[in-house]
């Protein structure tokens, strides 16, 4: 069993995408779980890298992700986040592109 969820990278699923539609695409029917949840700040600061530090308030969020439908077919996605800054920044980024 992997370490804290990681997989080697030989177990990682290689998708064909050579017939899929250019980016971006729209994916009908997709939901989104999410839940915010504290986290002990040592540990934040332990996870993240060197530029990142400072989790105020420490706290993280996980997001499940299913597209029933996509140029790939279907799948699921998680995405763990920690809260903290760049650079000490007190910065938040807004983009209009799409993602």
């Amino acid at each position: 069993m992997p370490e804290r969820g990681r997989l080697a990278t030989s177990e990682v699923a290689i998708i064909d995408r050579s017939g899929a539609a250019e980016a971006p695409w729209v994916s009908h029917g997709t939901t989104v779980h999410a839940a915010t949840f504290e986290v002990k700040t040592d540990a934040a600061l332990d996870a993240l890298p060197a530029p990142l530090a400072r989790p105020a308030p420490a706290y993280a969020r996980i997001y499940v992700v299913s597209y029933p439908e996509s140029p790939f077919g279907p799948y699921n996605e998680a995405l763990l986040m920690v809260s903290c800054r760049y650079l000490m920044l007190p910065l938040r980024i807004i983009s209009s592109e799409p993602i």
